[in-house]
């Protein structure tokens, strides 16, 4: 058994929700998230909330990571993101993650 302790966390993942929502239209190298919750739109794509200890941010997530992940991806999974974009737009939404296949590792 190995114990990492909050400084070494920090340095593997050192990007939270707060920190990507400071850095729209870039990618962030690296992101640990829980969904809160996830709602799935007609086009096969979903929202989802996410979470982390430092805040909450939306995240646009294509269908592929739907696909790839399946019923591993609902409320409570962790995700472990890599070069996720975030998006920022003038509108109630505010900023958000927009999650590929690419990007995406679920954990349950």
């Amino acid at each position: 058994m190995s114990v990492v302790c909050l400084a070494d966390a920090r340095l593997l993942l050192p990007h939270t929700l707060r920190s990507a929502a400071g850095q729209p239209f870039r990618k962030v190298p690296r992101l640990l998230a829980l969904v809160a919750s996830i709602s799935l739109a007609p086009s096969g794509d979903a929202f989802a909330q996410l979470k982390d200890p430092e805040g909450r941010m939306g995240a646009a997530l294509h269908r592929d990571v739907l696909e790839a992940v399946g019923a591993q991806l609902g409320p409570r999974a962790v995700l472990l993101l890599q070069q996720v974009g975030v998006a920022a737009h003038s509108c109630a939404w505010g900023r958000w993650l927009t999650v590929s296949i690419t990007g995406a590792q679920s954990r349950a």
